[in-house]
Formats: structure tokens, sequence, C-alpha cells
């Protein structure tokens, strides 16, 4: 065992026999070096410091008094006590390089001599200076990077560096100890400045080498983002960085000098002092994850592909089941994990099987509701898992799956939608789908993947006869538009399919927004203009646009309007940050905590009679409702104190006093947004009291249709309201 592996695992009395053997034989410094470090990581330099001192001894008895001060020096710096250091440091460095030329220019910088008050900083400066000799290379973190030092002038004391980018300059000693770290000659950025296609090479071929130097420069343990930075310095980073980690990552998991913890994005890599079977070290790890969804990704990174050990491989299986059968695991991870398992294994998992009989057996909670089985499948996370799930629909029902599949489209799983829809096509059961396809037109944002994909494989054809004229058809398309527009850039399966739904419509060969508006009258574009004036995307804005001009340009004309007609909401700063407020609460807080409840509630296994279930689901379908329409409102909000008040006039934005002319009574109320009204004096310019009175003018008498009654007021005064 090395002298550092009898320090890590306290074997002292075995450490100094072998140490004072190892000194006696004339060894090298570099395994009492290790031994330093490793006894500074358990705070053991004390133990050993007389094993230090009369190694230095050896060395300098030896002719060897620069190693010995290396030596000291390292422990010096590593925590070791300067009272016990100092003397000898000083003895053997003096006798190493007294004779050069640099040593008095060295010792004056570095203010290094004998009973100096802090030693161990003169020592960290001297050991720079030593450094600093022709061909170094050294490295400037805070921007000029690598370099070579060319020169060492020591009559000017200026180093003469030239840089990776080429350029050249020169430097005080003094500056050059405080700026640059010097490089050892088996540091991996060295091959940046001498042999770049060395580095290139095991990069290629020896990634473990180089993930091994950026854990041991680290200190033995670094994480994902530190890896990421040391390899910015070798000039990896992008995809070059995916692909080095990638490659990396997967051999270290079957090294045994390795051992990889954490979740994927926060992987932490550890290199062993000892050999470890990587089998059993990854079961471990794997059985001490987060939960079942991180081993699930680590899993999948380690199997698939080539070139992994066998013994690796069955480990991270035997694993991955035994996390999946523990009950606490959310059902959308274990059907994951389940699909994943039977891809790798070959066969499907029992508990798989029984939750999909028990789901396919359970009949729809109401008319027109999603059966459990499809439920379940819309359970499953990430489009490849839910394109499996055809599969395993075949095997469940391999008699009726097709006649099943043609009534629950509607309801199948983002991922299903194509390979369900194309087997419909080959079974000659294109009716069915033109069916479903009418009825969707008529409820566009029941499922926008299927409309899209259906809207693409029938429209052009003679399928799409028998539906509604081809207007009325862009109109539900557009409307559909204008819905995925303002989805939330968090749902993954709602931006699909409205890029898709805009390559359909507008992009292509063959876009199917000139198709269907071809013969469009003027009348019907204007109302289309207006439809989507709310917010499409910009390709079908400008097709939209293209076809309308061509049609007629009197389309978008139209007379000028006040400012607060239209789709903009107004409202002040304050009830805008409330709205947010309410939002951020929404995604943040409450519909994580409804998929937690959700998972909660599915984990019980049997879908049948659970009350959890049905009640988180109808919970998810409202806070989800509540947080399009508060994105939508946002993204339609416009500030008060933006807006350009007409003078004199009633508008929001305006205090208006007025008289009801029945009794002759006086009232003050406030103009302001919907969000802003209290009811009382702070009134919505969209309530009945103020859009009557919109655009008057003090003087100015106006009857007013009121939900109860009919009022007749005179505007008296008006001013307008500071924000």
């Amino acid at each position: 065992m090395s002298l550092a592996g009898l320090i890590r695992n306290k074997k002292w009395a075995e450490l100094e026999d072998a140490w004072t053997t190892h000194a006696a034989e004339g060894g090298e410094v570099g395994p009492a070096l290790e031994a330093v470090s490793a006894a500074a990581s358990k705070r053991e330099l004390p133990r050993i410091t007389s094993l230090i001192r009369d190694h230095a001894e050896m060395l300098a008895a030896n002719d060897s008094p620069a190693e010995a001060a290396q030596l000291l020096g390292a422990s010096l710096l590593a925590g070791g006590s300067p009272g016990e250091l100092a003397k000898p440091l000083f003895a053997t460095a003096t006798a190493a390089w007294s004779s050069e030329d640099f040593w008095e220019t060295y010792c004056s910088i570095a203010d290094f001599r004998d009973n100096v008050p802090d030693i161990r900083k003169s020592w960290r400066s001297m050991d720079k200076l030593l450094a600093l000799v022709e061909g170094r290379i050294v490295y400037h973190a805070k921007g000029w990077g690598l370099g070579r030092i060319e020169k060492m002038d020591q009559s000017e004391q200026e180093a003469h560096i030239r840089f990776l980018s080429g350029r050249k300059d020169r430097f005080p000693f003094t500056t050059a100890v405080d700026i640059f770290e010097m490089l050892a000659t088996d540091d991996m950025r060295c091959l940046v400045v001498e042999d770049p296609d060395k580095l290139r090479e095991l990069l290629k071929e020896e990634p473990l080498q180089i993930l091994r130097w950026v854990v041991v420069k680290a200190g033995g343990k670094v994480n994902h983002a530190g890896i990421k930075l040391a390899m910015i310095t070798l000039g990896v980073d992008g995809a070059k960085f995916t692909a080095f980690w990638r490659k990396a990552q997967k051999l270290a998991e079957q090294s045994e000098w390795f051992e990889l913890s954490g979740p994927a994005t926060k992987r932490v890599v550890r290199l062993l002092h000892t050999a470890e079977d990587p089998a059993q070290a990854l079961k471990r790890q794997l059985l001490r994850s987060r939960d079942l969804g991180e081993a699930l990704t680590r899993v999948r990174s380690i199997v698939g592909g080539e070139g992994v050990a066998e013994s690796v491989r069955i480990a991270a299986l035997e694993a991955l089941s035994e996390l999946v059968s523990h009950d606490d695991a959310r059902l959308p991870q274990r059907l994951a994990a389940w699909i994943f398992l039977r891809e790798a294994v070959g066969e499907i998992p029992p508990e798989l099987k029984t939750t999909i009989e028990q789901a396919r057996a359970e009949p729809p909670h109401a008319p027109g509701a999603a059966p459990k089985l499809w439920q379940l499948f819309s359970l499953v996370p990430g489009l490849r898992d839910q394109e499996r799930c055809i599969e395993l629909f075949q095997a469940a029902a391999p008699d009726t799956w097709l006649d099943e599949a043609s009534e629950n489209l509607p309801h199948a799983a983002p991922g299903m939608i194509r390979g369900l829809v194309d087997a419909l096509f080959e079974n000659d059961r294109s009716e069915t789908l033109v069916a479903h396809y009418g009825t969707l037109l008529a409820r566009p944002t029941r499922n926008p993947g299927l409309l899209v994909l259906l809207a693409e494989k029938i429209e052009g054809t003679d399928l799409a006869k028998p539906l509604l004229p081809p207007p009325q058809r862009a109109q539900c398309l557009l409307q559909l538009a204008v819905f995925l527009q303002r989805a939330p850039g968090s749902n993954n399966d709602l931006v699909r399919a409205r890029n898709r739904l805009a390559t359909v419509l507008a992009e292509g060969k063959k876009p199917l927004l000139p198709l269907l508006l071809g013969k469009c009258d003027v009348e019907t574009m204007r109302g289309l203009a207006s439809m989507i004036e709310a917010g499409v995307d910009r390709s079908i804005d400008r097709m939209f646009t293209k076809i309308a001009i061509g049609i007629s340009p009197v389309i978008f004309r139209g007379e000028d309007r006040p400012f607060w007609e239209g789709s903009i909401i107004w409202t002040t700063r304050e009830a805008l940050v409330a709205r947010e407020e309410e939002l951020r609460i929404l995604l943040d807080i409450k519909i994580p905590e409804n998929s937690e409840a959700i998972g909660r509630a599915a984990s019980f296994g049997d879908l049948s009679e659970n009350a959890e279930w049905e009640a988180a689901l109808e919970d998810q379908r409202h806070l989800t409702q509540r947080a399009m329409e508060l994105e939508e409102a946002i993204r339609s909000a416009q500030l008060l104190e933006n807006a350009v008040i007409p003078d004199k006039t009633v508008a929001p934005g305006t205090k208006v006093r007025y008289v009801q002319l029945d009794d002759e009574s006086e009232h003050e109320i406030q103009v302001l947004g919907p969000w802003d009204a209290d009811g009382e004096k702070r009134v919505s310019y969209r309530s009945p009291l103020a859009a009557g009175m919109l655009g008057r003018t003090a003087g100015d008498e106006v009857t007013i249709e009121l939900p109860n009654s009919t009022i007749r007021v005179r505007v008296k005064r008006i001013t307008a309201i500071e924000f």
C-alpha cells in the first residue's frame, strides 16, 4: 500500500516503517508529496511532520536539497507547522539555489529569509518565482489564458510571455507571481500550447485520463460545473464538451477507480483511492438515488449504446427493478421505468401488465371522459415512451385495439398520436379519422396535436369534401393558432403543436392557408383578420396578410378608434403586479403541489374508485385553466400610466364627477381597469356605468343602462389621475 493509502487507512505504525524505508532507499519525492496531500485532507499533518523532516534531511544529505525544499515547502503550504518546518526549509532552499544568479533577487522579492514573520507567504512567492523558467506554461484566469515564458530577463527582472492568442508582453517578476498560475509539466493545459494534436487524441481515445486530471486538480472530488469549467481551459466547450462528457461519464461508470453520484445536471465525480467493483458500486449508488426518475435517467445513459460491461448492465437493471417495486415511487416514473425494463429485458414486467389490465377493466367515470387506460398512457413522461405504449396497447387488446383506438383517439397521449393515426389509415379507418377531424374542428383546443396532424393528412384530399366549407375550417385552425400562441412556453406539447401548425398552415411546399382561403370573401377575411390580431405565429401572420392583400387591399383598412376599445386590458401597475403574483403562485406552488398529489394518488396502483385521483385531476384542470387565463390576460395588459389620455374626456385613467339627474345627487368615481375596480369609488371602464360615459366631456348628458335600472346623468367635471 502506498504512503498516502496508509494515511487514509490510519495505519500509522506501518506508515512509519514504510516511509523510513522509502527515504533510506532514496525513493522519489512524489509518493511523499502524495502522502502530504492525503494527511492534509485528513487534518493529520502534525502526525507526520517528523517523518517529513527526516525524509528532507536524507534528501539533503544525498545531494538533493531542491527536492528536500520541495517536500518541506509543500508541507508548509498544506498547513504544516511553520515552527517545525521554517528553518529546515530555509536551509535546504539556500543549499539548493544560493549559488544561482537569481537567488538574491528572488529572496528580496519574496522576502524569503531566516526568521521571516510569515514564512508561508514568503515561500508561496518563492516557489512561484522558482517556477519562472523559460519554456514554462503559465495560465492567467482573468482574460489572457495560456501562454509560454519565452525569456527570463534577470537584469530587468521581467518575464517575456507569448500567449496562445499570439499576443506578446513583458511582466515584472512581482506581477507574474501575483497573476499567473505556473503549470506543472504534466498539467493537461500544457498540451493546448505544446501539443494540441496529442490533446485531441487523448480527448478522443482516452477521455478517462482527461477526467482523472480534472478530478485530481480539484482535490479528488468535483461536480459537473467544475468539470465544465476545467474543460473550458482545454478549449473544450459546447458540443465538444457534450461529446466528451457523454463518453467519459460512461467509461467512469464502468471504472473501478471512479465513483459517480447525483442527478445528471449535478453529477459529482470522485476518484477512489482503492479499486472497487464498478457493478456493485453502481448498484449501491442507484439504490441511493433521490427518486426513481433520477435513477432511470442514469440507467438509460449507462445501458444505452455499445461498450457496456455486462456486469455493469445487469447491476443497473437489477437496481432499477428493485427501485420500481417500491410503493412510494410516483406512478409516472414507475410507468417509464417499466417500459424501459420491458425494452431492455425483452419481456413486460408483471407489475406493468397488472396495472394495464386493471386500468383497461375500469370504465370511464363519465360519458366522453377518457378511459382509465388512456389516462394511464397520458401519465407516461416523454414522447418516445408514449409511443411505446402503442405496443403495450396492442399486446393488451390484440383483437380489439384498432376499434378501441378508433373510439378513443382524441384521448391519445401526444407521443401516441402519429402511430395510431398511421395505423388507422393503413387499416382503412379513414372515415373514422375524418369524423374525429370534424369534431376537433368544432373544439380545436381539445387535442391540438391530433387536430394539426389530421389537418395535414386530410386537407387537400377528397376526404375533406363532406366537412365544413374551407373558410370555416381555416377559421377553426386559426382559432387554434391564436390559442397556441398564448400557450405557456413550459408546455412542450403545446409548443410542438404550435410549431407544427405554423409549418402546416404557412410553410413548406403546399401550405394549407392558400388552399383554404383562396376563395374567401372580403367580410370573412376581415373577421379572420380581427381574430388573429390577438396574436399568431409570425409565419402564419405573413401568409394571411399575403392572401388578404391578394383578395382585396381594403381588408385592413379601418377608422381611428379610442385607445380603450379592443382586446387590450388597461390597468394600474399595482393591479398588474397582483395578477403576476397570482400567476407565480399558481405556476411555482399550486400546480407543482397538484402534480405531486396526482402522483401520490396514482401510486396507489388501483385507479378504480380512487377519489384522490379524481379530485386531483379535477384540481389540475381548474388550476391549468386559471393559469392559462392569467397568462393570456397579462400578455394583453397595458399600463394606464403609459396611455395617451385625451384631454377633458372621460377615459380610463380619469376621475369623473357626475350628477344623477333623477335626484340631483352628485357622485365621483375613478375610471380604472377591470383589475382595479372595488365596486364603489374605483370603477372598471368596462362596467356599464363607466362605459356609458366614455368619450363624453363636461356638460354632456347621457342615458346609461345598468343591470337593474336605467339612469340619466350629466358629466360635471373630469380630471386626469396621476399615477
